[in-house]
């Protein structure tokens, strides 16, 4: 079955979650860097809370094929993390993972600073000078 994601369903789930696997113990950034010879490499996937069909892992439920695919039902995470949750339906029941994605996006919305201000106390680090980098 073809996954069809809105442009704002995409850009919520991508920035809500700060780009990383909302996986607790896990929290890897979901692209990698450049390199002289390739492109920048997304490796974040989407996942169904509910199953994007009823054979799927988390799959009976009465949500229809538009909202399996919408905002509320999805969860980013990394390939590992991705393969365990549908690997594991027992572990990760729809609840839990409604639990884990609220408590991810919490926690992007803590780590980050809002409107310029922290309250974490970021510090600024002035470098002067050539400084290649890696």
């Amino acid at each position: 079955m073809p996954r069809s994601y809105s442009d704002r369903t995409l850009k919520l789930l991508w920035g809500r979650s700060g780009g990383r696997c909302a996986i607790p113990d896990c929290r890897i950034e979901l692209t990698t860097d450049a390199t002289e010879y390739d492109p920048i490499v997304i490796i974040g996937e989407i996942a169904h809370v509910v199953a994007a069909s009823e054979q799927g892992p988390r799959g009976t439920s009465l949500l229809s094929v538009t909202e399996r695919n919408e905002y509320d039902n999805l969860i980013l995470l990394c390939q590992n993390c991705h393969a365990r949750i549908d690997g594991q339906p027992g572990a990760y029941s729809i609840a839990r993972l409604k639990e884990i994605k609220a408590a991810h996006e919490a926690w992007v919305r803590a780590s980050l600073p809002e409107r310029g201000r922290s309250r974490t106390g970021w510090k600024v680090l002035g470098l002067e000078g050539n400084h290649p980098s890696p």
